[in-house]
């Protein structure tokens, strides 16, 4: 009788180590992921930071800054960037869209990524700043 209630015993404690072991995988793939997402947003917002113009056409969006020009072009389903005209390489993120608004007051740059299957915005808020264009100038001489 002890026996069989010490083999039910092992047998509970292996299968909840054994879900615990499933939930920490998941957990850590969660965690990993989420990482590469704002690792990717933080150097995308430097990016924009720094932009001086963007154009966008045929679903290329272009930044342009005093020491370089970034693209990006959505191909495939999939974020992909080129800088100094180099050859795409993908980001590692699902995007359905890249548009650029013009307002009275700058430019709202918005990318539509899918996150679990659903359409996410993120968007950067851009106005010529000629203070800040000037002062990098003379900064520059």
């Amino acid at each position: 009788m002890v026996l069989a209630i010490m083999g039910i015993l092992i047998t509970m404690v292996f299968n909840a180590i054994s879900r615990f072991q499933q939930q920490a995988v998941v957990s850590s793939k969660l965690h990993d992921e989420l990482n590469d997402w704002y690792r990717f947003r933080s150097q995308l917002w430097s990016e924009l930071y720094y932009l001086d113009s963007a154009k966008i056409e045929d679903q290329q969006l272009t930044l342009f800054d005093q020491q370089k020009v970034i693209s990006y072009k959505i191909e495939q389903d999939t974020l992909m960037r080129s800088e100094l005209n180099t050859e795409f390489i993908s980001t590692g993120f699902e995007a359905s869209e890249l548009k650029l608004d013009s307002t009275i007051n700058g430019q709202e740059l918005v990318f539509v990524f899918q996150w679990k299957n659903e359409p996410m915005e993120l968007s950067y808020f851009h106005k010529a700043d000629r203070k800040k264009r000037i002062d990098q100038y003379f900064e520059n001489l």
